[in-house]
């Protein structure tokens, strides 16, 4: 799979994630706890920062490095919303929504990151839990079954004009 040119701006999960940045800002502007603020603000701008820096490299891998860094900030987001909420910062109202978004948001980063594995790598992970699989069979199906399995798992994963190849 070679590299795809990404528009950071028609990717959904840029348009949440400035969304919430946005909602962040409003939620800690009035408060007093600077460290805390400070914190929230550096990483709720991250995320989507990260998402339009990767977008704008050169390869798919390195997109996906930087998409990683965003579901770091994201995470770390929630964490500092979680601790503002319990030290009685936040309303528990106004909290919650943004950190259940904050964790589709988490979720969206990790599913583009997937989409974005070279071909190779997923065929590697498929033949890998595959071969896990027949392992833990063994003990339990006649050997003429496990022959079979591991005929087709070698079949699924080197047959270049197989059906398969897309997975």
């Amino acid at each position: 799979m070679g590299y795809e040119q990404h528009n950071f701006e028609e990717l959904e999960v840029w348009k949440r994630s400035s969304r919430l940045a946005v909602s962040i800002l409003e939620l800690i502007e009035p408060i007093k706890l600077y460290a805390l603020r400070d914190q929230m603000a550096r990483s709720c701008i991250s995320v989507p920062s990260n998402i339009s820096e990767g977008a704008e490299r050169d390869s798919n891998r390195e997109f996906r490095r930087f998409l990683a860094i965003a579901k770091g900030s994201i995470g770390e987001l929630r964490t500092q919303l979680y601790i503002g909420l319990r030290a009685g910062v936040f309303d528990t109202e106004k909290a919650t929504p943004l950190i259940q978004e904050a964790k589709v948001i988490g979720s969206m980063l990790e599913g583009l990151r997937r989409r974005l594995l070279p071909l190779s790598t997923i065929k590697q992970k498929i033949s890998t839990n595959l071969s896990s699989l027949v392992s833990c069979v063994m003990c339990h199906v006649s050997p003429s079954l496990v022959s079979q399995l591991r005929f087709t798992i070698h079949h699924l994963t080197t047959n270049k004009t197989s059906k398969y190849k897309q997975i």
